[in-house]
Order: structure tokens, then C-alpha cells, then sequence
């Protein structure tokens, strides 16, 4: 297992990110996160930062796979988010989960879009929360009708759009009408966004 922070380092920069919200929002040229290091002999990529990422590093093995050039073994790896993984090593018995930090909290969760509806995976992070002995309380929209946070569309870096409320705004408030402890996200881009969203909040009450 390779932790993509430490190997694919886009050449150019000094930074350990893959650059894709940047060019999805068209301010990188589109090749510009591919060109990290070969991803040759490794079988599995943890994936443990954001959302765009973990997307990326997929849809790169799909444009690798339609390169003549590029053999078979360099692109047969499995892109796995972190919480995928965890999960993996606790149902395996490989890692033992402290049951007493959050058992009989209510925790909701945020589901990335990318994570979620782009890649179809929800049960990993719920799985667990479970597993932490805590009482999961759904957001009223989550899973295939889950909202976003706005830092796939860019927002976390840039000026607000037009209209009556910020996304991330919206999305915070359905997380606090949960009345749960613990407010949890499989991303750091919308950790981000819903912290800023209990800020504002607060200066509100």
C-alpha cells in the first residue's frame, strides 16, 4: 500500500496534492495532476486526503489503460479511500477500535459527493461509525440525495456566488437540525466547508 502524499508529487510543485479541483474548475491545464511519479508494482493506493484524489487517481488508471506504452502491471492497482481501508483492517482484525471514545454519542454524517454518488460508496464510513459503538442520525438529505459542500464546485476558493445562501450554509444547517454531538465528513475539503458553516452559525445566534 503507497500513501499518494508521499509518491504522487506533480512535477513542478513542491505541494503533496493532486491539483484536481483546481483544473476541474478550469484554472490548471488538465494534464497538469497527471504528471506524477509511475505507479508501477503498487497493488493497492491509500487514498487519505480528499475527495479529488481519490477520483483522480482512478481516472488515471483509465486514461493509463488506453496508452499502448503502459504496461498491464503499472496500472492493476485499487484505489482505496481511507475510510474503505479502515474499515478493511477492522473486519479483519488488524486494528482495534477504542469503543469507549464515542459510545452512545450521536454522530451524523456528510457524504462527499465524490466518495458517495461519484463512486457509489456509503457504507464504509457508516460501517464505521457504527463500529466506534456511536448512534448514527442521517442528515435529511444523505447517500444518492446527499448535498454537497461546495468545495467540489470550487467554492473553498473562491468569492461567494449569487444568491440567498452559501451551499456549505445549507448543507450545516441540515447537519445541526440532527441535534447530534459529533458532525463527521470523509473529506477534508468538507471538513472544511462545515466548519466554516458552524462558524457562521454561531455568529448568527
Amino acid at each position: 500500500v503507497v500513501d499518494v502524499r508521499q509518491e504522487f508529487v506533480p512535477s513542478g510543485s513542491s505541494g503533496n496534492w493532486c491539483f484536481s479541483v483546481r483544473w476541474r474548475d478550469g484554472a490548471l491545464a488538465k494534464d497538469a495532476p497527471s504528471k506524477g511519479r509511475a505507479m508501477v508494482d503498487y497493488k493497492e493506493i491509500l487514498e487519505p486526503a480528499d475527495f479529488a484524489c481519490f477520483v483522480r487517481l482512478r481516472e488515471l488508471r483509465e486514461e493509463l489503460a488506453k496508452k499502448e506504452e503502459v504496461p498491464a502491471y503499472a496500472i492493476s492497482y485499487e484505489v482505496l479511500h481511507h475510510t474503505q481501508f479502515l474499515n478493511h483492517l477492522v473486519e479483519e482484525g488488524r486494528l482495534e477500535i477504542d469503543e469507549n471514545t464515542y459510545k452512545g454519542k450521536k454522530i451524523t454524517f456528510h457524504d462527499p459527493c465524490y466518495l458517495g454518488r461519484a463512486n457509489n460508496e456509503y457504507n464504509a464510513p457508516r460501517s464505521l461509525i457504527t463500529k466506534l459503538k456511536a448512534e448514527l442520525v442521517e442528515m435529511k438529505s444523505c447517500k444518492e440525495k446527499g448535498l454537497c459542500c461546495g468545495a467540489g464546485g470550487a467554492q473553498m476558493f473562491k468569492d461567494a456566488e449569487k444568491g440567498n445562501k452559501e451551499v456549505n450554509i445549507e448543507r450545516t444547517e441540515q447537519a445541526l437540525d440532527t441535534n447530534t454531538e459529533v458532525i463527521a465528513a470523509g473529506c477534508p475539503f468538507c471538513n472544511t466547508m462545515l466548519h466554516d458553516g458552524v462558524k457562521n452559525k454561531e455568529k448568527e445566534s
